[in-house]
């Protein structure tokens, strides 16, 4: 062979009924044309059960229309990277097994028009079996079904470069479907993702990447979709465009991993078809920093929970102590939300988990910590239409006990984290400059609470702000510091500003207020 030859598996032994193991004969194709310097490795049409293959430098896996590589079924017939890669042992992700597999490699690419199935509920019974067998044991407490660690993703990248993952279906994995940790130059486009096999089966993760590019991709799974991550290093320079989400978690989602952080990222034009979460969730609650971050042209229905923006301080299992590394510079804008009743999930056998206590319909929702604010939030040109029909019977905040809203400082990052909110469309607390240009929000069923509530934010400019079915003014405001309140206008009713206590320096123009308390 000589380098950039195309290789065709079937060449080394692979036989491609779908029975018959074909592991040994696809990585004995990649490993030669690794030693020849690189080139194709082609899976011609037909079924090749395999392992863990582990992928090389300067080769490119193309999967023909009607191939497809099908996960095996059994446990023992998958392996993890060497220990020795990463000494610190601090990417639980990179413990985990997967069909293809690489640590270190450089210029790898996955094309086509063909196939991966993880058939991943035939897998878990296995895993399960040796479970219950005490052959393996769950590394963390909590679970009686088998944790990632023992379930073999799709695609587990870590520490390569120029990576292109183009054209070709992932379909049931056992675990997250690709995950791509600490690498560099990442570009996943034209993908579709069908993934609905078992738990944690997340879409796309990118944990601690840089210099990164999905576009064009549909994406179903029962996890999140899309997911940001950051274990150590930051994810950083990433662009998502032109892509259709649908999810029985979060279909756009930074975290819940976040020691790094994720800086100068954009995100345009996607389709979310549902959610059974958020439709968008910005989570930085381990310690890293979010920064210069922009979410443009967003349609959004079926989802449960619309927007949740989130700076805490979690406990995590790489610093003793966690403090807020800070969420700032962050613009959302030309959005669309319709949260539905239901969600995508309802009597699905993966749904998302829900609040069991009895409560009203949540709001969107931004919040920080006591001194550690949200910074720098432009919200413009939203409309959210929910179903509200909130009753005071069911819960209720009043707005003379906002304090009742826990901070909850070290809870799992989830839109209802915080129980029950005082507002039926947006709630913010903790936030220092605060732009809201042209949000509108309609109740389809009346609701007692204030469609806008805003506590313990400072420098706001509010303009343009709508409402249609509640019965509670407009706009709420408590422990307001400096804030310009512009035209405002609701749908059938005047608009309406509650000032509550500890509120200075507010200047407004063509509104009625209701008066101070």
């Amino acid at each position: 062979m000589t380098g950039n030859d195309m290789c065709d598996i079937r060449s080394f032994g692979a036989v491609g009924d779908g029975l018959t193991l074909d592991t040994g004969s696809i990585q004995k194709a990649v490993d030669a044309v690794s030693g020849a310097g690189g080139g194709t490795v082609l899976v011609p049409p037909g079924t090749f059960l395999t392992g863990t293959v582990f992928l090389k430098s300067n080769v490119t896996i193309r999967l023909a229309k009607s191939a497809t590589l099908l996960g095996a079924p059994l446990y023992g017939q998958y392996r993890r990277l060497p220990e020795k890669d990463d000494p610190e042992g601090r990417c639980d992700e990179y413990r985990c097994m997967a069909i293809l597999l690489a640590y270190g490699q450089e210029n790898i690419r996955i094309t086509g028009e063909g196939t991966i199935d993880g058939q991943g509920a035939v897998f878990v019974k296995d895993a399960e079996r040796l479970l219950r067998e005490g052959k393996i044991v769950n590394p963390w407490s909590g679970s009686d079904r088998p944790q990632e660690i023992h379930r073999p993703m799709l695609i587990s990248l870590y520490k390569c470069r120029g990576i292109d993952i183009e054209g070709i279906t992932l379909k049931d994995s056992a675990c997250w479907v690709q995950n791509y940790t600490d690498c560099e130059d990442l570009r996943i486009s034209r993908i579709r993702v069908d993934s609905h096999a078992f738990w944690n089966n997340d879409g796309v993760d990118v944990t601690g990447c840089r210099r990164v590019r999905i576009s064009d991709c549909d994406i179903d799974s029962s996890d999140d979709a899309i997911c940001l991550k950051s274990n150590g290093s930051a994810c950083e320079d990433i662009v998502i465009t032109n892509c259709v989400l649908r999810s029985f978690a979060n279909a756009l989602k930074f975290g819940t991993m976040s020691c790094g952080g994720f800086v100068n990222i954009s995100v345009s034009n996607l389709a979310i078809r549902g959610a059974g979460h958020s439709g968008v969730a910005l989570e930085c609650v381990d310690g890293g920093r979010l920064e210069n971050v922009a979410i443009r042209g967003v349609v959004m229905r079926d989802v449960r929970h619309g927007i949740f923006l989130r700076q805490a301080a979690r406990f995590n299992g790489f610093r003793k102590k966690t403090v807020p590394g800070g969420f700032r510079n962050v613009i959302l804008s030309d959005m669309t939300v319709e949260v539905s009743a239901e969600g995508p999930d309802k009597g699905q056998p993966l749904a998302a988990p829900v609040w069991k206590q009895p409560h009203n319909s949540f709001p969107c929702h931004a919040s920080g910590l006591p001194g550690y604010p949200l910074e720098g939030i432009t919200l413009s040109d939203i409309h959210l239409v929910t179903p509200a029909g909130s009753l005071s019977e069911t819960a209720e905040i009043p707005l003379d006990r906002l304090d009742d809203v826990p901070e909850n400082e070290k809870g799992y990052p989830e839109y209802n984290m915080l129980g029950e909110l005082p507002a039926f469309g947006w709630y913010f607390r903790h936030v220092k400059g605060l732009v809201m240009r042209n949000l509108s929000v309609k109740a389809v069923s009346p609701d007692f609470r204030p469609a806008f509530l805003l506590d313990d934010v400072e420098n706001a400019d509010l303009s343009g702000l709508k409402s249609e079915g509640s019965s509670s003014p407009l706009l709420a405001l408590r422990r307001m510091r400096g804030a310009v309140l512009g035209v405002f206008a609701a749908a059938e009713e005047p608009a309406e500003l509650r000032i509550l206590d500890g509120c200075t320096g507010i200047v407004r123009t063509t509104m009625r207020s209701v008066g101070t308390e």
